[in-house]
């Protein structure tokens, strides 16, 4: 094949790559996100309006019946994380048990479980499931009540027990039903403790409680609110067999769809697709910051960042005040109150943001101090375990970033390092694992290399006109 025709070729797939990216912006809406085992089952316990003897949703206890894995587990097929196949797994078996379906399939999930529930005494704590620590006794307390044979007395499970008691005592049961806290997210599994006529007014406005399918079955199941039944029939609907950890997902989606391909270098092919989807989170900015979905009351600090980053890269007039909600004593940052410890991704995002200031802006020069330290601290001691996410090389990604501050750093060494560090088929870390196919995508890695060849080929050889 001849030089010329290979450029060609290559500049062909850079054009087909640019035109069906275009096609993922056109597409966006309240986010492409994979299927959770855990709230899926949850939907399907749903009986019917018209005959209770029948689930409300029979395509979600279909999708169980069909997608238990060969080792008799539920949970994300193509990444092994030891929680997140518990907790699908228990899911889906109580589910089944509740509607006396599958019985090969539950001895073969509580096969699983008997085998696995033991390693959690070496499991990564960081690696931990978001609210794991309350989702997964309550369910073993269930099926304890059911008579499954599980090894509950296992000391592994009884500290799992004791983080649960930790973890209800930092959020009053009175605070947690005056505002928004993380624990609405995971009401599921605090049915014990909730007052329902009063939970319900720290209902979202599109019917659900924290955009989480799994915590919304819990309102409806104990309240009978035609929102939460609206709500649940619209995602059921939009996902026809299934359901995600979370829906919608529009902020989170949009936020690191625009930050992946700015990093990777290839958004001089996007000018209208990013600055439309920069309007829409400049729109959805409050003062208290964002969420991960436009009607998501609860703010973190991980989404504010990387909107707020974007933002002021684009010349959004945006203050960082924004900052001061989420900076505790000791000019102490925290993504959510209450978080029992603190995420590697998210002090990442904080300390990008940082470094985007203005002269006289105190709140970043100490969010910048707190980050770096954190960060740096991180790296000494190997400890680059991500509660939010499981990446390629964040540790890498870190590594390069204090190195290379932004002010100091060279654009298209950056988006080189960055072509190196990207994971295309990451896993997010929510209630369960999932994935995000806008964020996560061989596309952009793929356009991403041949654009970078494509431009330092014609760099090298207008420097070589100059030199000769």
């Amino acid at each position: 094949m001849s030089k010329i025709s290979s450029v060609v070729e290559q500049d062909a797939r850079i054009e087909t790559l640019i035109r069906e990216i275009k096609d993922m912006f056109l597409r966006l809406g309240d986010g492409e996100i994979s299927p959770s085992a855990y709230d899926t089952a949850w939907i399907a316990r749903i009986p019917s309006l018209n005959d209770p003897n029948k689930p409300q949703f029979p395509t979600t206890l279909q999708w169980i019946l069909k997608n238990q894995l060969n080792d008799g587990s539920w949970g994300e097929p193509s990444f092994f994380s030891l929680y997140d196949r518990l907790v699908c797994t228990l899911s889906c078996v109580l589910t089944l048990t509740l509607w006396k379906q599958g019985d090969e399939l539950i001895a073969n999930g509580l096969y699983f479980l008997q085998k696995y529930i033991p390693n959690l005494e070496k499991e990564k704590s960081n690696r931990r499931l978001v609210g794991f620590e309350i989702t997964f006794p309550s369910m073993l307390e269930e099926a304890q009540s059911l008579g499954l044979s599980l090894p509950y007395e296992l000391p592994c499970l009884k500290h799992i027990f004791t983080l649960r008691e930790e973890k209800k005592r930092r959020i009053p049961v009175e605070v947690m039903h005056s505002v928004h806290t993380t624990m609405l997210h995971s009401l599921e599994a605090l049915q014990e403790l909730v007052q329902w006529d009063r939970i319900l007014k720290l209902q979202s406005s599109n019917g659900s409680f924290a955009d989480s399918p799994s915590a919304t079955v819990a309102a409806y199941l104990n309240s009978h609110d035609k929102k939460c039944l609206e709500y649940l029939t619209n995602i059921v609907k939009r996902f026809e067999d299934h359901v995600p950890f979370a829906y919608p997902v529009d902020i989170f989606e949009r936020n690191w769809m625009v930050d992946t391909i700015q990093r990777l270098g290839i958004d001089h092919h996007f000018h209208e697709e990013i600055s439309n989807t920069l309007n829409y989170l400049y729109r959805n900015l409050r003062k208290d910051g964002i969420a991960w979905a436009r009607d998501l009351y609860l703010t973190d600090i991980d989404d504010t960042c990387i909107t707020m980053l974007l933002l002021r890269l684009h010349g959004y007039p945006v203050s960082s005040d924004v900052l001061e909600y989420f900076k505790y004593d000791d000019d102490n940052f925290m993504c959510y109150a209450g978080e029992t410890h603190k995420g590697v991704s998210d002090t990442f995002s904080l300390y990008r943001f940082s470094q985007i200031a203005f002269p006289g802006e105190k709140i970043l020069k100490q969010a910048n101090s707190f980050a770096k330290q954190h960060l740096i601290n991180t790296i000494r001691d190997n400890q680059v375990h991500d509660k939010w996410a499981i990446k390629k090389a964040l540790n890498k990604e870190i590594e390069w970033e204090l190195r290379k501050p932004w002010k100091m750093s060279l654009p298209r060494l950056a988006v080189q390092e960055y072509i190196r560090n990207y994971g295309d088929d990451d896993v997010w870390i929510g209630k369960s694992m999932f994935r995000m196919s806008n964020i996560n995508n061989s596309k952009y890695l793929e356009l991403a290399k041949l654009d970078y060849n494509k431009l330092h080929a014609i760099h090298t050889g207008e420097a070589n006109s100059i030199l000769t």
